[in-house]
């Protein structure tokens, strides 16, 4: 009963900081006008340059990255708590095979509205995440490691000679292009801009100069190894937390890499050659950065969680819905900006769009909670597990040899 109550503290808690993510994941994506890239200078010209403007353009340009991999680490946790609750590993590679073939027929869906999206990586992620998840814990860290060093997109880079720079260029004829789709293009231009070239960016980002996939399994790995050593969480219940001296150095490290990735990208020239070496170290720097702060965020909700803070505990229906809440952000956001719906991107400034981030969450945090409380699993939620539930179903009436309309 004792280890019931601390596992819902920790579900609490990882709920309440999936939602904290998903509020910051929102607020970039707002700022950076469901882009899902850089945009051409001209996009953006005459909607103000005022104070406001360069403070959120401040806030965009650090919150980069950040909440990206405190999600990707929330992935790992989800993940971790699936394993355990498989009975063996026939049951494990199921489980997690239906929820990953769901997620990326969701993530497909969203894709066409928003070239952003996540689940798709997502649901590969999973898939990859079924090769190593028994490891022991001492391999799962060197491999962790190794991806936070930079190492596989050290060897990507120079295997490739510099693949996927082009995703840094604003002014480049795919981002002008891009560009002219989402501020004149009717929806099914977007879609199909979206599921073509737009596939093609993500695997530029994720595995090209970018790296952003060996990253987000190093992310998930962070979340695996969280959840599977207790000791992490102990200070959801009261104890005192096993690595608090390793948090307290945290700040001091992080200034540390700030430094040296502000001087290196000063080698790099301005504007920056992403094809210089010193572009590159700056970037794995510059990763390491968000990775640290991912942490720091992650333990400043902790500290607010355990207090009875009551913003991080409104939190916890947003995270349990985290999966509706990221989809109609985008919805929303997409249908607000783009061309085909109310053409924002060239009107709204970037004041007016976190006016419209923190409308929209401050009345999704009131809605899921009223969800949770009168409905239960969210609608995008519910529909992922019942495809998980039909599909077990099919797989044991064809075991036991009956057809689907067969009665015993």
């Amino acid at each position: 009963m004792q280890n019931q109550r601390e596992d819902s503290g920790r579900v609490a808690y990882v709920d309440a900081l999936r939602g904290f993510a998903l509020v910051g994941v929102g607020l970039v994506h707002y700022l950076e006008r469901f882009a899902g890239g850089l945009l051409p200078d001209y996009v953006t010209d005459g909607l103000g340059h005022g104070p406001a403007d360069a403070i959120l353009t401040g806030v965009l340009w650090a919150s980069f990255g950040k909440f990206f991999a405190l999600f990707s680490i929330l992935f790992g946790v989800s993940f971790a708590m699936m394993a355990e609750r498989a009975a063996d590993s026939n049951d494990l590679w199921r489980t997690i095979g239906l929820r990953s073939s769901g997620l990326l027929l969701i993530g497909l869906l969203h894709q066409a509205f928003y070239r952003g999206d996540i689940l798709i990586v997502y649901a590969l992620l999973g898939l990859g995440l079924l090769l190593v998840v028994e490891w022991r814990s001492r391999y799962l860290s060197l491999l962790a490691a190794v991806c936070l060093l930079g190492i596989p997109a050290t060897v990507t880079w120079w295997w490739t000679g510099g693949y996927g720079l082009e995703v840094l260029a604003g002014d480049s004829p795919g981002a002008i292009a891009y560009a002219e789709v989402l501020v004149a293009g009717s929806w099914g231009e977007v879609a199909w801009a979206n599921l073509t070239v737009g596939l093609t960016h993500k695997m530029q980002i994720y595995f090209g100069f970018l790296g952003r996939g060996w990253y987000t399994l190093a992310y998930a790995l962070v979340g695996v190894l969280a959840w599977r050593e207790r000791r992490l969480f102990a200070e959801v219940d009261g104890r005192l937390l096993h690595f608090g001296d390793l948090l307290a150095s945290l700040p001091r490290v992080l200034l540390a890499l700030a430094v040296a990735m502000v001087v290196t990208f000063a080698f790099a020239g301005w504007p920056v050659d992403w094809s210089s070496a010193y572009a590159f170290v700056g970037y794995r720097l510059y990763d390491m950065t968000n990775f640290l702060v991912a942490l720091l965020l992650a333990y400043g909700v902790f500290r607010w969680l355990r207090r009875g803070g009551d913003l991080p505990r409104a939190l916890v229906p947003y995270g349990q819905l985290a999966l509706t809440n990221y989809l109609i952000q985008s919805l929303v956001g997409t249908a607000l900006l783009y061309g085909w719906g109310g053409g924002g991107l060239v009107q709204l400034s970037l004041p007016q769009l976190f006016f419209l981030c923190g409308s929209l969450t401050v009345i999704q945090l009131v809605g899921s909670r009223l969800w949770r409380t009168h409905i239960g699993r969210g609608p995008v939620e519910w529909a992922l597990r019942k495809w998980m539930t039909l599909t077990e179903l099919k797989v044991k009436k064809r075991s036991m040899g009956l057809s689907p309309v067969k009665k015993l």
